[in-house]
């Protein structure tokens, strides 16, 4: 096991959280040591405590709505550097709206 982490990290499930689909986010909530998770975005269920939508038990994770209702949350000194893509549908491809625009939405605090 790492004993180091690789960063702050939040993770894109849109409309997969709490679904098959979303399996690697269900693994990254419930048992990452590579990264300090600092949230996942899904608009389903924005608001809720990750934990308590896939366990029922608080983790201390917030949902967020979009990458940038995340982002504004965060200070300076507590932004998260990587998004992971926490989603893996059948077939293997993922459709991710306005993909252009999230590498921004991590870059702009740095």
């Amino acid at each position: 096991m790492k004993e180091t982490i690789d960063g702050k990290a939040l993770v894109y499930a849109d409309g997969a959280f709490n679904t098959p689909e979303g399996k690697t986010a269900h693994g990254l909530t419930r048992f990452t040591h590579r990264y300090k998770l600092m949230g996942v975005i899904d608009r389903t269920y924005a608001g809720q405590d990750a934990g308590m939508v896939l366990d029922n038990r608080p983790n201390g994770i917030l949902i967020f709505e979009t990458l940038a209702a995340a982002m504004s949350q965060f200070s300076p000194e507590n932004t998260p550097e990587t998004l992971v893509m926490g989603l893996a549908p059948d077939g293997g491809t993922a459709f991710f709206p306005g993909k252009g625009n999230h590498k921004g939405s991590l870059y702009q605090r740095a």
